[in-house]
């Protein structure tokens, strides 16, 4: 099998770190704007917070008894974003990533080896969080019927997948979480560009309301499961609802955390 073909056969988490939609809170603002509960394939149940801590966007997944499974964050520019963390505590995971220009440098550490790898990119890279930001931007188009290509950072393959984003049209394929069919609702389909890579990268379904909101999504998720030495992708659903303001002081502690470095 081809060394890409591979790569993507261990895909593991194409869409865990989108769920920061708009975060519309001022830069300078600590606060969690999303909140959900995820229910793996296998019945594992995880929770789920994202938000904006000054210039930093982050996703956080927290097992049953609260502990951290897996966390991702992009620092913010006027360009985009500069800087990328993922972690993943489970299986010891860290990996560090930094755009200048069009070079990507991935630090990666996993049970305590250190490995870097460089990768030059041919066209601006979406990561983690910044992926429904840029979605939103394009829904208008996309309820229209029209198709959306982007690059996006597999971080822990240090790869750049090309991913095309539609409508969904076909209500007879798989609904996401509890939700059925509205007024104004709005169901992509995500999947990979080029038609050879499809049968090793999962399809993901994300579920928009009426109002643009991210509401629901189905596919793979942020954390993994079993040993350290072979750990194993996650599919599930995840069902998201917006924080209520009364509830933002307990979810402080997720921006108490020093910058991306």
């Amino acid at each position: 099998m081809p060394r890409p073909v591979r790569r993507a056969a261990r895909l593991t988490a194409l869409f865990l770190g989108w769920v920061a939609q708009s975060l519309g809170a001022s830069p300078t603002t600590a606060s969690t704007h999303i909140v959900g509960e995820a229910i793996a394939d296998s019945g594992k149940r995880f929770s789920f917070s994202a938000g904006q801590c000054g210039q930093r966007l982050f996703v956080e997944w927290r097992g049953a008894q609260g502990q951290l499974a897996a966390r991702e964050e992009v620092a913010l520019t006027a360009e985009g974003w500069s800087r990328y963390r993922l972690e993943r505590p489970t299986i010891h995971q860290k990996i560090i990533g930094s755009v200048v220009g069009r070079e990507l440098t991935l630090d990666i550490e996993r049970d305590g080896v250190f490995e870097r790898k460089q990768v030059t990119l041919k066209a601006p890279l979406v990561a983690g969080p910044l992926l429904i930001r840029r979605l939103q931007a394009a829904l208008p188009t996309l309820r229209a019927g029209e198709t959306l290509e982007l690059d996006y950072l597999i971080a822990d393959q240090a790869a750049v997948l090309r991913l095309r984003i539609q409508r969904e049209r076909d209500t007879g394929g798989p609904l996401v979480g509890s939700m059925t069919e509205g007024a104004g609702m709005l169901r992509l389909r995500i999947y990979a560009a080029s038609p050879w890579m499809r049968p090793f990268v999962p399809e993901t379904w994300l579920t928009f309301d009426a109002e643009d909101e991210l509401i629901a999504m189905r596919g793979r998720l942020l954390p993994l499961e079993g040993p350290a030495s072979r750990p194993q992708p996650v599919a599930g659903v995840l069902n998201l609802h917006q924080l209520a303001s009364s509830s933002l002081t307990a979810m402080q502690s997720s921006c108490n955390r020093p910058a991306l470095s």
